[in-house]
């Protein structure tokens, strides 16, 4: 399980649903998009600290960056190294000192010919990350 820890930065609500903005980096923002419950999201106000958690599943890594995509959270890092399998490999990614990790096809590592030290774009929806509040217990995978 990748984890990130943030400051929540913005949060525009309707109905059940909430859009939260969370500093990660001075200069990178995620977005997550919840079913806000108000018993159950006590912890989800503006400077609030929380960690942001998403499956390594659901990492997308693309070779070049494109602004015509509905995923909202894009950003770049380096590979660090790969674990390749026969269906699926493994990547480590460098994200400004963070260890971030994606499992992706390992036919698609071999098409784009990914190498150690590259520079990558990832991305996550905004839908598959979990916010937890900073100060809880992190669940073990």
């Amino acid at each position: 399980m990748n984890q990130l820890r943030g400051v929540i930065v913005g949060l525009n609500r309707q109905k059940n649903f909430a859009l939260i903005k969370v500093k990660v980096h001075p200069e990178f923002l995620f977005q997550v998009f919840v079913i806000y419950v108000e018993e159950n999201s006590n912890f989800i106000q503006e400077k609030r600290p929380v960690i942001l958690l998403f499956k390594e599943v659901e990492v997308v890594l693309a070779k070049t960056f494109s602004s015509n995509i509905s995923i909202l959270n894009q950003f770049s890092a380096f590979i660090q190294k790969k674990e390749d399998g026969h269906l699926l490999t493994q990547v480590h990614l460098d994200f400004f000192s963070h260890s971030l990790t994606a499992i992706v096809p390992t036919s698609f590592i071999e098409q784009m010919q990914i190498k150690k030290g590259e520079k990558v774009f990832w991305m996550i929806k905004a839908n598959e990350i979990t916010l937890i509040d900073d100060g809880k217990n992190i669940p073990s995978t």
